[in-house]
């Protein structure tokens, strides 16, 4: 039986005004709709000029501008009933004039354009959404979609109902396009986003639009070739990463999923990845291993996503419509029959493509699953991705008083196109950093730092050490050369108001100098004579809770320049040497209470006079 072939008709609006005398001039129509890239659409008009070098369509400039709206429409009439089927295939503005002087003296116009999602692929910007201050994460996908759809003259429509509990402290759209960055998040959590009129959708992938198109082969269905592929039926897919806030692993897995990207057909009735382990006897696994994955409700969304790309690319097709379907658009399903018992059944149209040329009109259409077939993707690989930074990068402190107080700080990139953006709180990488235990150096406000990315990722920094510069150069010692003859003679640990530590290696000079920022408190340590200097310009106080014991193997001496005293609050002082004097140019010896002066043999002597005296004296 000889398909049918309805009769097309389209119709085509510019700024909203319809001119039903286009079609009559128009020889070509193609609209791409695709849920993985903006849908566009060619208009080609035949020139037939009456006065030679004035075009009708050419020179209207007012109606053929760029930015102008367009909203193309088909239209087809099914004998014998021969009621209408009538669709909007696209509404965008144009992007591209192009008129066609031929060779051969036909002249054409053709208009090139897209629908409004275009305006998320111009640009690229690097910028964030959420400040990072908050303790508790306050950003969502909503937010993040609601802020790009104003900034390009869009609503947004987001379905949240598979983001239940994804928050976030702060997410940083690095050198991307709108586009490039909305679809990688998408991707991630197993999301589409497309544009339809100026309504921006953020929604589950698969989600269908509109209502299923009914096919059959040798009916309106021309051309179909089913294939069942085994290349990426995965058994298991597991997600992992990590909790820093409660310093634990966190994890999830999926291994089945059912949504219309995977194809409702009996030779798919057992799952791609069940058919897969039998086919070949094996179990195969893959893993997302993604530093965003911090929490069990994100790393449940990436293994599903994950999960789900692997599944819908099990069953895949592509086919030709002669006329008769406009309603089939990407994300339309297609409930197709006459192809057999094991490939007839609901499949999910990626790419549909309408063709109207010279009376005729055609849809080709994608069935790829989460999988694109676009040149872009084919050559770049499929998987959109969050910009990542590699390697590790120079940065500046702007902040070091942490919320949390966990000695983290955020830093600015002078080298990025906004270099005022402010980072997440950025960790630090610090020797022997533990509970309550680490070397605590944090950097100063306007320092400058080396910063590594946690895989990559620019919403997660690390602080991997400071740098010196021209302008902020390294400590001095108070005395000596830190380097000579390719030998570190010091190592300095210094602060930022000038208190100093310094190991000093110089031969013959080696030593260990503890000095504040005065230079007249100091304690030397020296190692070539053996010898601990402690210099004080101010008092001196000594406390110790306990006993305190000052032992010297040679000469003592304790010695002041104005006044001395030795207090003890108990009852006893004893000073004891194998000799002891007790001099001074006036000695007073006195008890509050009796004084004893006692010994095996007891001498005192006066060289002018001697007194002694008291209420009774007794002498032997």
């Amino acid at each position: 039986m000889q398909p049918f072939i309805p009769t097309p008709e389209f119709s085509i609006k510019i700024d909203g005004l319809p001119n039903p005398s286009l079609f009559g001039d128009m020889v070509e129509v193609v609209v791409d709709t695709s849920v993985f890239m903006p849908s566009m659409f060619t208009i080609v008009i035949v020139e037939k000029p009456d006065i030679p070098g004035v075009f009708k369509y050419i020179d209207n400039a007012l109606m053929f501008r760029l930015g102008a709206s367009v909203e193309i429409s088909a239209r087809v009439f099914n004998p014998p009933s021969m009621l209408p089927e009538f669709n909007t295939l696209i509404k965008g503005e144009i992007t591209a004039i192009e008129p066609v002087f031929s060779d051969t003296g036909n002249i054409q116009l053709r208009i090139r354009g897209y629908d409004l999602g275009h305006r998320l692929m111009i640009g690229k910007k690097t910028r964030a959404f959420g400040d990072g201050n908050p303790i508790a994460p306050t950003l969502n996908d909503m937010q993040i979609v609601a802020k790009i759809a104003g900034e390009n003259g869009l609503v947004p429509k987001v379905d949240m109902s598979g983001l239940a509990g994804l928050m976030y402290h702060y997410i940083l759209q690095y050198n991307q396009s709108d586009w490039e960055f909305l679809w990688a998040r998408a991707q991630m959590l197993g999301y589409q986003v497309y544009v339809d009129g100026r309504f921006l959708h953020f929604e589950p992938a698969g989600k269908e639009r509109g209502t299923p198109v009914s096919l059959s082969w040798q009916n309106d269905l021309s051309k179909f070739e089913p294939r069942i592929v085994a290349a990426g039926a995965i058994s298991k897919v597991s997600a992992s990463g990590w909790d820093s806030k409660l310093k634990k692993g966190v994890s999830s897995s999926s291994s089945a999923h059912m949504s219309s990207t995977v194809a409702a057909i009996p030779g798919a009735a057992l799952p791609g990845s069940k058919q897969l382990a039998t086919a070949f006897m094996k179990q195969f696994e893959d893993n997302v291993v993604d530093p965003s994955t911090t929490t069990p409700v994100m790393a449940t969304a990436q293994a599903k996503a994950r999960f789900a790309e692997h599944e819908s690319s099990f069953v895949r097709a592509s086919g030709e419509v002669d006329g008769g379907a406009p309603n089939l658009v990407a994300g339309t399903t297609m409930m197709i029959t006459n192809v057999g018992v094991r490939f007839s059944g609901k499949y999910f149209a990626t790419e549909a493509r309408h063709i109207y040329r010279n009376g005729h009109y055609k849809i080709q259409f994608q069935v790829s699953g989460r999988n694109p077939y676009t040149i872009r993707h084919l050559l770049m690989g499929k998987d959109h991705e969050l910009n990542k930074l590699y390697g590790v990068m120079p940065a500046v402190v702007t902040s070091n008083t942490d919320p949390e107080m966990l000695g983290r700080v955020r830093v600015k990139f002078p080298w990025m196109p906004d270099e005022t953006l402010d980072s997440a709180w950025a960790r630090l990488a610090l020797p022997g950093a533990g509970a309550d235990r680490g070397l605590f150096f944090v950097p100063e406000v306007n320092d400058e730092v080396l910063v590594a990315f946690e895989q990559g990722d620019p919403s997660l920094p690390y602080v991997v050490g400071a740098l010196w510069n021209r302008k902020d150069k390294p400590p001095k010692a108070p005395a000596g050369v830190a380097i000579a003859g390719g030998k570190v003679n010091q190592r300095i640990i210094s602060s930022r108001t000038g208190h100093v530590i310094v190991l000093d290696d110089t031969q013959g000079q080696e030593k260990i100098t503890i000095q504040d920022k005065t230079g007249k408190n100091s304690i030397i340590i020296d190692s070539v004579k053996n010898s601990m200097d402690i210099k004080v310009q101010g008092d001196l106080t000594i406390d110790v809770g306990g006993k305190m014991t000052i032992k010297s193997k040679m000469d003592f001496m304790v010695e002041s320049t104005t006044k001395g005293s030795i207090k003890v609050a108990a009852s006893q002082l004893e000073l004891q040497s194998a000799g002891a004097a007790l001099k001074g140019t006036k000695v007073d010896v006195q008890g509050q209470a009796q004084t004893n002066i006692q010994g095996a043999q007891t001498s005192v002597k006066g060289s002018a006079m001697v007194e002694i005296q008291g209420a009774l004296v007794k002498i032997n």
